[in-house]
């Protein structure tokens, strides 16, 4: 009998392990199937692979010992343990100790409250997404108040953990093979087919990504509108953006406005923007709109890992058709531009390597100057040398088209320590676009500092807008206003902004 238990163990290692010749072997997975992808992945890779009888079992269940083992396969954990168990029934004996132990000393796999492990229970929905979490985000992130599912309510333990997989993302609210009529069902034993699409997917972010922790700011955007002289104002009509979540390294937990919203929408890239309906503003008399945000920022790095050669972009999709024509401001088909793009690039067909060189470029090449409210453009900032983080954007965004590489600009806050000014707060950068899809921030007026924010991010950066020359605010920056009068003399509506960012302890 001993010997017999011996061999069914040694089976199931196997089975965990070994890669089949053929991924068409797998009887039970069609290449059509959600998992397909995950499962031929992860076989290639030697992480979790089939059974002898040449089937996958995509629906079967995966014991909490053999998770352990596929996510140190997976994220490649040291397996050098201690003598000696930290759990009662998982002995140094025993097969998996080693990955237990791996995970348990990173601290993504926890115990029970009775201290032991139960190795052989089987892996639950919200253990599995726990650990991922914990592997790639290290903690939860900030979430919405509101529960994503009835059955998982913000008093239990998972809550943050899986509104954080929800956020980042690592499975869909609405995702069919995980979730099941609205519910999450988190103590139902995950398949061995939802373990290989979420180990996948987070392998592959754990792989591009890397994120601090996260700092808490609230920040406080107002516009006062002054009717200095001349008739009374009898109406107006204010719009700006408004700060968006962007997962997983900006996310907007709340926001208030001083004033009722008359109508909240989004552009075509996902911008979103406000209208308010002031009323009048009688002579000599202020109407200010304030909105203030509770917001979590997290340093963000990409490390680039999916994307190790050009293969080229889709020339006929929308997005790289908009993001690689010359547009006001960013004269990429100026000959001058279009000439220095192709001396920094030279022959480097991989467009991370051909922005990273103009990305250098830009930063050592223009001066900052101080905050200038006029626009100058890329082309000129080229001429002069100089500009603010608008025209270094700019020059960037203009030279990766003229190469052919989209580029597009970014526009928000940036947090400065004591600092008040408008010209110190409020930042412009930009991002490209990779084949792959991925879009990479870059902002080279910061890293003219030879700090790296090349497809990296810090803390302090508020991201507002994508794009630039925006329809909803008629070209203009951060809000836009109309305002009517009866009569022919004009009146004198005058504007200021305050903007107020300040750290939650």
């Amino acid at each position: 009998m001993r010997l017999h238990w011996f061999i069914a163990i040694l089976v199931l290692i196997t089975a965990l392990t070994v890669l089949p010749s053929d991924l068409r072997a797998y009887s039970d997975v069609v290449q059509d199937s959600w998992e397909y992808e995950a499962v031929k992945s992860l076989s290639e890779k030697g992480i979790l692979a089939g059974y002898p009888d040449h089937n996958f079992r995509p629906g079967q269940g995966i014991t909490r010992a053999e998770f352990a083992k596929v996510t140190c396969l997976a994220f490649n954990l040291a397996l050098q343990g201690p003598p000696d168990s930290r759990f009662p029934d998982v002995p140094p004996t025993l097969w998996a100790f080693p990955f237990i132990e791996a995970c348990a000393r990173e601290g993504i796999i926890l115990g029970f409250p009775d201290g032991t492990f139960r190795p052989q229970d089987p892996v639950s929905k919200e253990q599995m997404v726990a650990v991922l979490v914990r592997m790639v985000w290290q903690e939860d992130l900030f979430f919405p108040p509101e529960a994503s599912f009835i059955d998982v309510p913000p008093a239990r333990w998972s809550f943050g953990l899986i509104e954080t997989a929800i956020v980042v993302p690592l499975f869909s609210s609405e995702e069919i093979p995980i979730v099941q009529n609205g519910d999450f069902q988190p103590q139902q034993p995950a398949t061995r087919a939802q373990v290989s699409v979420m180990v996948w997917r987070a392998e592959r972010t754990y792989q591009e990504t890397w994120l601090g922790p996260a700092q808490q700011y609230t920040l406080n955007y107002s516009v006062a509108l002054t009717n200095k002289d001349g008739p009374d104002v009898t109406a107006v009509t204010f719009t700006l953006p408004l700060l968006q979540s962007v997962p997983p390294h900006q996310i907007v937990e709340s926001w208030q406005s001083s004033v009722p919203v008359e109508e909240a929408f989004s552009d075509n890239v996902g911008n979103r923007f406000a209208s308010f309906e002031l009323g009048g503003i009688p002579t000599g008399h202020t109407v200010t709109v304030s909105v203030q945000y509770l917001v979590s920022l997290r340093p963000f790095i990409s490390r680039l890992q999916g994307f190790d050669s050009f293969t080229g972009y889709d020339t006929t999709s929308v997005l790289y058709q908009q993001y690689t024509q010359p547009e006001q401001w960013e004269e990429s088909d100026s000959e001058e531009i279009w000439e220095k793009a192709n001396e920094l690039a030279g022959s480097e067909d991989d467009p991370r390597q051909a922005a990273r060189r103009i990305y250098d470029f830009v930063g050592s090449y223009l001066n900052y100057n101080g905050y200038n409210p006029s626009e100058k453009g890329a082309l000129e900032a080229f001429r002069s040398g100089e500009g603010d983080c608008t025209e270094f954007a700019d020059l960037f965004i203009a030279l990766c088209r003229a190469r052919g590489i989209p580029a597009r600009f970014l526009e928000g806050f940036t947090y400065v320590p004591g600092s008040f000014s408008h010209g110190d707060l409020t930042h412009d950068w930009a991002e490209i676009l990779l084949p792959n899809g991925q879009w990479l921030p870059v902002d080279p007026t910061f890293g003219r500092f030879g700090e790296n924010y090349f497809g990296a991010t810090d803390d302090r950066h508020f991201l507002l807008v994508r794009g630039r020359q925006w329809p909803e605010l008629k070209g203009f920056h951060y809000y836009y206003y109309q305002y009517w009068w009866d009569g022919t003399e004009q009146p004198n509506l005058d504007s200021s902004e305050e903007i107020l960012i300040q750290p939650v302890s």
